[in-house]
């Protein structure tokens, strides 16, 4: 029985899934489904990533399994990233989030709905507006810096062939 290094099947497995990954798409495309779900995927509201995404790449024509394998991929960096964002826009609006978030979602069961509504409303509009700012930039400087790579490996690739 012949036995097969970890290392070619790895190699394998990966060609395989770049293969798949990388259908029908330009190195443009690729680079800019990379950087999308990058960016969806550290949306500081989870839950909501892998919907955006999905609706992304449909409109856009993106590769969808790829977008949703950036955004599973990135994941962890939502909960890192939590945090930070939430303790930034609290700066911002002089407001402590995090300790505000449950009183308001109290407001929401009584009489004072409107008020407290409008006032989450704001401290998630701030929150996002954050992330825009910090994520936005990161997300075009990976676009940039992937793209040339991924040119080049298909240039490799179609002198191979």
């Amino acid at each position: 029985m012949k036995t097969v290094s970890r290392s070619k099947l790895f190699r394998g497995i990966g060609k395989t899934l770049g293969e798949f990954l990388s259908q029908g798409l330009t190195p443009e495309m690729m680079s800019r489904t990379i950087a999308t779900g990058l960016f969806l995927g550290t949306i500081p509201i989870p839950g909501i990533s892998t919907v955006l995404c999905t609706i992304l790449a449909v409109g856009f024509r993106m590769n969808l399994a790829l977008i949703q394998f950036v955004n599973y991929l990135v994941f962890p960096l939502q909960f890192l990233l939590f945090f930070p964002l939430y303790s930034i826009a609290s700066k911002i609006t002089g407001k402590e989030i995090i300790k505000e978030i449950p009183e308001m979602l109290e407001k929401m069961s009584g009489s004072i709905l409107l008020t407290a509504s409008a006032d989450l409303l704001w401290l998630f509009a701030t929150i996002l507006l954050v992330w825009i700012a910090i994520m936005f930039p990161v997300s075009v400087i990976l676009y940039f810096s992937i793209n040339p790579i991924l040119i080049r490996i298909k240039r490799n690739k179609s002198t191979e062939l």
